[in-house]
């Protein structure tokens, strides 16, 4: 097993908070890949995005480091996501700002 292996089965048996599946659609190949993903519609903010309008309706999106499971790449010129920013909101597409955290298991994505 791997750790982006070992992430996907948490989230999906229901084991991580904010677990959910979204549509991650790479601006490469422009093909929607459904994934599971842990989703923090509250993240918290370094002291200079504080009061930065780019971190404005943003969610943090933690996806598998995984080319079945997850995601390999990020492009931040036009990689999107379908989610809700908001609970009980309709599912939207929203732009992958920028990668927060990558290690051998998981990407951190803030998108809105």
């Amino acid at each position: 097993m791997s750790l982006a292996s070992d992430f996907v089965n948490a989230c999906s048996v229901g084991l991580v908070p904010g677990a959910e599946q979204i549509v991650y659609t790479p601006l490469a190949t422009g093909t929607p890949k459904t994934i599971w993903a842990v989703v923090d519609r509250a993240p918290p903010k370094k002291d200079s995005e504080a009061f930065s309008v780019s971190t404005l309706n943003t969610v943090q999106v933690t996806v598998a480091n995984d080319a079945t499971l997850g995601i390999t790449s990020v492009d931040t010129g036009g990689d999107m996501v379908t989610l809700s920013l908001k609970l009980g909101d309709v599912a939207r597409n929203v732009k992958v700002r920028w990668p927060e955290m990558m290690d051998a298991g998981v990407f951190q994505l803030r998108c809105g």
